[in-house]
Parts: structure tokens; C-alpha cells; sequence
């Protein structure tokens, strides 16, 4: 028997072991929030690995005035997340993905 889409993606979003993966979609949604409209243009936060943030920008310029607000945005993100970020890196490596 063919089972809807609603209720497989429900069954999905229910599973243990997508926690991570709804927790990064919810980080997504509220980016601009987070670091402003202007540069939530110029970056994307690419993924976490052991609770450090990498986060694409569009140019290394973007990359070095995103590090001078590291302190402010980490605060931003430990108040909608806390405990899921120690660091922030920056880099155009992941931008072109």
C-alpha cells in the first residue's frame, strides 16, 4: 500500500538521528536573523562539526568582517541554539558549492 508524502515526511522528521539535520534547516531559516539581510547574502553556513559553525562567504572580505563580529554572532546563535555552537569560521572555500 502507497503511503502519502505528508506522512512520509512526517515519519522522517520524527526520526532520532535527524535531529542534527532539523536543527541545521532551523539555523538556515533564521541566518538573516541572526547576522542581518545584507550579509545572510554573501554568506551560508555550509555545516557543524564538533560544535564549530562553518559558514561560506562570497569573498574573503566578507570573511574578515564576519570575524570581527564572531563574538556577536555567536551570541546571537547560542540564544536560539544554545549549547550547539563554541566557534564560528568563516571562509570562501565552500562558497562556489
Amino acid at each position: 500500500m502507497f503511503k502519502s508524502i505528508n506522512y512520509v515526511l512526517g515519519v522522517l522528521e520524527n526520526q532520532p538521528h535527524l535531529e542534527g539535520v532539523k536543527l541545521f534547516g532551523r539555523l538556515l531559516k533564521c541566518w538573516p536573523q541572526i547576522v542581518g539581510d545584507t550579509a545572510a547574502q554573501h554568506t551560508r553556513p555550509h555545516s557543524i562539526s564538533r560544535d564549530v559553525l562553518y559558514v561560506a562567504t562570497s569573498s574573503s572580505a566578507w570573511a574578515q568582517e564576519l570575524k570581527f563580529r564572531r563574538t556577536f554572532i555567536l551570541k546571537k546563535l547560542n540564544a536560539e541554539f544554545p549549547n550547539l555552537i563554541v566557534d564560528i569560521r568563516f571562509s570562501t572555500a565552500e562558497w562556489q558549492d
